[in-house]
């Protein structure tokens, strides 16, 4: 498995915030494994009139119990829950992504 991503600290002078770029759900490596998501972080200032335009999506939410991940062009991961995923697969299945969801959680 990859290693975990680890967050810049976000400047909260400039309202800075993570957006999650989504690129592709990716297959399970082996027969009823887990999915995850392919995808890489930038970073915007709400603070700037012309900061890119996002979608919302919260997180933090159901059972931490299943968990799957979001796999960075880095090479490093970030840990998402069953509901994110499912989230994620409807974005992609509604013709939503790929598209920028906001990662606005712990700097």
């Amino acid at each position: 498995m990859s290693t975990p991503h680890v967050f810049r600290q976000l400047d909260k002078k400039t309202q800075e915030i993570r957006l999650l770029h989504l690129h592709a759900i990716l297959p399970s490596k082996e027969e009823g494994g887990t999915k995850s998501v392919a995808a890489h972080f930038s970073y915007t200032s709400l603070a700037n009139d012309q900061h890119e335009k996002f979608m919302a999506l919260s997180y933090v939410w159901g059972e931490a119990n299943y968990l799957s991940s979001v796999v960075l062009d880095d090479g490093s991961h970030v840990t998402i829950t069953e509901n994110l995923l499912v989230a994620i697969e409807h974005l992609f299945a509604t013709g939503f992504a790929p598209v920028s969801c906001t990662s606005a959680g712990k700097s």
